[in-house]
């Protein structure tokens, strides 16, 4: 993996870039082949194996003291023209390993005889939105209490290439929201037939961090805000949570209230640093430090650094 302190990066306030992508040259099998979309055997319609893909990219990276590559560990590849340019990207796709986490995405790209790698934080894939190629990553939205529910809520953070570098475009496609929040909505009010057989196996109901529909709800209100519908959604489902008897709850709206950061959903995060649960409590407090407050949502990082 690469050597980043991943402490402080997710700290970051703004979206943070790195300076022009480092070109890379290397000698392995796939640096001859042709990567452009008309080529005969195109990369994208017949992919080179894992195992090709793996070794190039150990030998793309070998030499690069910035970069402790585990090609390895990568669970997925595929390819795409990101750039519209006629030359094919390779996306490589790392699933989380851990509650807390969501993987990661490398971007390689052939410029000219070269090779330039980029990063995102979070697992994504290609695909195309409005004809415009883009990579989809799936972000968390409630990072403080990942590791409090096997609920890992998760909200789609679109990237694409501007011309430059790989950026977060997720603006630009107001229209994927609104019909992620429609199709959100609608398994909420009439639940697929086996989330109500999950809910009745386990005895729970929406209301649980282990229904499914405990993930919709968190990601609908996330997109209420995001589409400025309204800046405190989700807002009375915290407070629910706040005054419940259940540690896990309780956790859970600590999280939902630094998402909000509206001033009402500060003064009852701060209301929670006194929880008769240490734990809650310090969750509630780092919530309230001013660092903590950026709209998690939405962080790209991009590398080597």
């Amino acid at each position: 993996m690469r050597k980043i302190a991943w402490a402080a990066v997710l700290l970051a306030a703004v979206f943070v870039f790195a300076s022009p992508l480092r070109a890379q040259t290397a000698g392995a099998d796939l640096t001859s082949r042709d990567w452009s979309v008309s080529a005969k055997s195109n990369f994208a319609a017949n992919p080179p194996s894992k195992q090709a893909i793996q070794a190039f990219l150990t030998k793309l990276y070998a030499n690069d003291s910035d970069v402790a590559y585990e090609p390895s560990a990568y669970d997925s590849f595929a390819f795409a023209d990101l750039h519209q340019s006629g030359t094919l990207s390779l996306v490589g796709a790392l699933a989380p390993t851990g509650p807390a986490g969501c993987g990661e995405t490398v971007i390689v790209d052939k410029v000219g005889e070269e090779f330039e790698s980029a990063w995102i934080d979070c697992m994504g894939s290609p695909s195309e939105i409005s004809g415009k190629p883009v990579v989809i990553s799936r972000d968390q939205i409630t990072p403080y209490y990942a590791g409090a529910s096997s609920c890992r809520t998760p909200f789609t953070v679109i990237y694409g290439w501007n011309g430059s570098a790989y950026v977060d475009m997720s603006r630009q496609f107001p229209a994927y929201y609104r019909q992620t929040l429609q199709d959100l909505q609608h398994e909420i009010a009439s639940p697929p037939i086996d989330i109500v057989k999950h809910d009745k196996a386990q005895h729970i109901g929406a209301d649980d961090p282990l229904s499914p529909l405990f993930c919709d709800k968190i990601e609908a209100a996330a997109i209420k805000r995001y589409l400025g519908i309204s800046p405190d959604a989700g807002i009375e489902d915290a407070i629910r949570w706040s005054q419940s008897s259940k540690k896990i709850l309780r956790s859970m709206a600590t999280g939902m209230f630094v998402s909000i950061g509206t001033p009402r959903a500060l003064d009852n995060l701060k209301a929670m640093t006194e929880d008769s649960d240490p734990e809650v409590a310090r969750l509630a407090e780092y919530g309230l430090t001013p660092a903590r407050h950026p709209d998690v949502v939405h962080h790209v990082y991009t590398g080597p650094p």
